[in-house]
């Protein structure tokens, strides 16, 4: 760091113009920089607003944070210019009050750029329009940096994070995380080691920013980021101890049938099962559902689809009952002439090569079985490179591995023979289905 004294350069250098924005929300900013910086907002594409620029030569000047007080709108974006001397360490250290959420350098939502155009000493800030020149090309990944990444944050702000050339702020709290960007390759520590790294950075985070929630877990991000993930959006930060995530409800009103008449209860759906409830589902309650269970079902049998050796069977019975046989359960009062069709559905086996002998016949598992065949699993063909059906390899065939051991070159007289048992088979098999 050099030795001369702290410059501050005006709003008025810039000669900027503050844009009307309808319902503003102001914001009170903190912040220093080894070296320099400016601060703006404006939105995805373009700078609307400079709101002020300072450059730090020395310790004790870094150690001295400046304060801005500005309006933003809802969607707009901060966006910091950062650059340093190249010489010992550097960094960026901000905090933000934003209509009483409170955002600093640490946060995870900030993203940062490298422009590759180095500024020093005395450099003037860049102006509006050049700033939405570099934003734009990092919008389209046209920097050194390959367009927007996340920030590499340093140790906390105290007395002792301290690499040397690190600067304490005593003005800011101690939590506070200094923030960089760190060139790929470099293997200088990113803010101790003096190193240009692709300077000037420009810094940006979307106001607002809230927490949302996802799977019982928060994630700080915008409302729209937040919706478009399916979560529940919150205006104060993950972080705030003034509201939590809400819990999923593992539970749901469970009806049991107990020696004075149906209870309800609520519990997860495997304990209602256990219990030979009735579950209403995941997140209802037995103040909804009180009338429902409490009304004695007429009558009290229902539909149960049952699989029998020869075939699936519907019968009407109590829920008890089915539950015991592994039967499917259609509810109280179901018959079985409403859901014979869907209980009666046998899925077809997948046919695949089987290896008679010397033949190779496409069938079931069961068909090639009865044949005295080997099957060369489901979804296998004939014509597949590995089916060779080879009666001097039958033998060394594992089932349901595929067989390396088949001769499509059989008999003539041995594949008649085989044709006509593989069709009489298949009828039989049809006619025991039905």
């Amino acid at each position: 760091m050099n030795t001369s004294i702290k410059t501050i350069m005006t709003t008025a250098l810039l000669g900027w113009t503050t844009s009307v924005h309808a319902a503003p929300i102001n914001v009170d900013v903190q912040v220093t920089a080894d070296n320099a910086y400016a601060i703006y907002s404006g939105n995805e594409t373009d700078i609307y607003d400079f709101h002020g620029t300072a450059e730090n030569h020395l310790a004790g000047d870094i150690a001295s944070p400046e304060t801005y007080n500005f309006s933003m709108d809802d969607g707009d974006i901060i966006y910091i210019a950062a650059w340093s001397d190249n010489l010992t360490a550097q960094g960026l250290l901000a905090e933000f009050n934003i209509g009483g959420t409170i955002l600093t350098t640490g946060n995870s939502q900030w993203e940062v750029m490298a422009t590759g155009i180095d500024l020093g000493f005395g450099s003037p800030a860049p102006t509006m329009a050049e700033l939405t020149t570099q934003i734009n090309l990092a919008n389209s990944g046209m920097v050194p940096s390959g367009g927007w990444v996340n920030t590499t944050l340093g140790g906390l702000n105290d007395a002792v994070w301290g690499t040397p050339g690190s600067v304490h702020v005593p003005s800011m709290a101690s939590t506070l995380q200094w923030a960089w960007y760190h060139k790929p390759g470099v293997t200088l520590d990113t803010f101790s080691d003096g190193y240009n790294h692709d300077e000037y950075l420009v810094f940006r985070l979307e106001f607002p920013i809230g927490g949302c929630c996802l799977d019982d877990s928060c994630y700080n991000m915008t409302p729209d980021d937040c919706e478009l993930s399916g979560g529940l959006y919150n205006d104060l930060l993950c972080e705030n101890t003034d509201w939590e995530c809400p819990v999923e409800p593992d539970t749901g009103a469970c009806c049991i049938e107990g020696a004075d008449g149906a209870t309800c209860i609520e519990v997860a759906e495997i304990e209602c099962d256990e219990q030979a409830g009735d579950w209403f589902g995941l997140g209802s309650v037995c103040a909804d559902v009180l009338a429902e269970c409490e009304a004695d079902p007429e009558p009290d049998t229902g539909a149960c689809c049952l699989d029998r050796p020869s075939g699936p069977q519907c019968v009407e019975t109590s829920k008890d009952i089915c539950k015991d046989s592994d039967g499917i359960w259609y509810g109280w009062g179901s018959v079985c002439i409403d859901v014979i069709e869907e209980c009666l559905i046998v899925e077809e086996p997948e046919p695949g090569a089987c290896c008679v002998k010397d033949e190779c016949l496409e069938s079931s598992e069961d068909e090639c079985v009865a044949l005295g065949g080997d099957f060369q699993g489901d979804g296998s063909t004939c014509l597949d490179v590995d089916v060779t059906c080879d009666t001097t390899t039958i033998d060394e065939h594992v089932p349901d591995k595929g067989s390396a051991g088949c001769s499509t070159a059989g008999d003539a007289a041995n594949s008649g023979l085989v044709a006509m048992a593989m069709s009489m088979l298949g009828l039989a098999l049809r006619r025991r289905s039905h």
